[in-house]
């Protein structure tokens, strides 16, 4: 250890049983690594490999061919090499450089097959289950599929390209919930040294999102995203660990957005307008339960700068052990950089 190192740390992984790990899924693999990771100037350097070799598993009978994953560390400089196997006839081969560092660019080549969304959970479920890591991935379903054949290069001010992705008739169903999100139609050209959303769209429950636009040679963003009134109660069950979906209860809310990115990526304007309605929120020994009728933000966004304002309307916590609430009828409020403007409002406790 020199005298720049950091003090070792100790990191604790979950128990491993290698006996059900070989029973169930006769999980190979060789794995060699070694990192070292420094913290400086609030960036985080790295030199070494990370390495998977001849890795395999049995899934339901079917032996996977094998993957290979190579990761090389040089400072913010990550080199890839890798060739994922979902199932015999489904892979992802990812290659190339991402620079994370003060001059960051990434030059990468992506290709797949067409791989079933359903693929990759089992695949996930079944890497988690042999390294006994907590998941609950046997509660989704998913359908769809999505390919991709695509090379991307870019340093945020030049944009290269070529290619396509696409996602084809998504959905994911999670059980005693229903389907979650439909109708996943994302067409993503890469030609001609674009990225250009092209009729995408999905849906969550019964909400429709909508994304399109374009990123053009020049690193030039024009690109919405439109949702509106997304059930965040129906998210909050299919996605939230267990434990929090047992001692809450998310009655309604409802989130709607109108996003957009403009400008060079560099200093690309973000601005967005988000409105959450109808909220109704508690824990289940009704220590409190809190509603909110509207609540509406805008916000401005660059690399340097940002500013936004907000106003909520007709905030109710109630305290049913105390018998008493605390009502907020109208709070506004605007933040400029790091300065935070309160205005004048009334609070009431009863």
């Amino acid at each position: 250890m020199d005298s720049e190192d950091d003090p070792a740390e100790r990191i604790e992984f979950s128990f491993i049983n290698i006996v059900e790990m070989y029973r169930n899924y006769d999980l190979k693999t060789n794995l060699d690594t070694k990192i070292k990771l420094r913290e400086k100037n609030h960036r985080i350097y790295a030199s070494g490999d990370f390495n998977i070799n001849n890795l395999s598993l049995k899934i339901s009978h079917i032996v996977l061919p094998e993957s290979y994953a190579h990761v090389k560390f040089n400072g913010t400089r990550l080199n890839i090499d890798s060739n994922i196997n979902f199932m015999p006839n489904e892979n992802l081969k990812l290659s190339g450089l991402i620079n994370y560092g003060v001059h960051p660019n990434t030059d990468l080549s992506v290709k797949t097959s067409d791989i079933k969304f359903n693929d990759i959970l089992t695949l996930s479920k079944a890497l988690l289950n042999s390294l006994s890591i907590p998941n609950e991935l046997a509660r989704f379903n998913a359908n769809g599929s999505i390919s991709a054949d695509c090379n991307i290069k870019t340093n945020l001010k030049k944009w290269q390209s070529s290619g396509a992705i696409s996602i084809n008739d998504g959905s994911l169903v999670v059980s005693n919930i229903g389907k979650i999100i439909s109708d996943a139609d994302i067409s993503i050209n890469l030609d001609n040294n674009l990225l250009d959303f092209q009729n995408s769209h999905l849906y969550i429950d019964n909400s429709r999102i909508d994304i399109n636009g374009q990123i053009n040679e020049k690193s030039l963003a024009d690109i919405t995203i439109n949702a509106n009134k997304i059930n965040l109660a129906k998210l909050f069950y299919a996605f939230a660990p267990q434990k929090i979906r047992t001692d809450f209860n998310f009655k309604s809310g409802e989130l709607s957005l109108e996003a957009t990115l403009q400008g060079k990526l560099k200093q690309a304007v973000t601005s967005a307008k988000i409105v959450l309605t109808n909220f109704d929120f508690s824990d289940k020994v009704q220590n409190y339960i809190i509603k909110n009728k509207d609540f509406e933000t805008e916000f401005f966004a660059t690399t340097k700068d940002f500013k936004g304002n907000f106003k909520n309307n007709n905030l109710l916590i109630f305290l049913p052990k105390t018998k008493s609430q605390i009502s907020l009828p109208i709070l506004e409020a605007e933040l400029y950089d790091n300065n935070f403007l309160l205005k004048e409002n009334k609070i009431t406790f009863n």
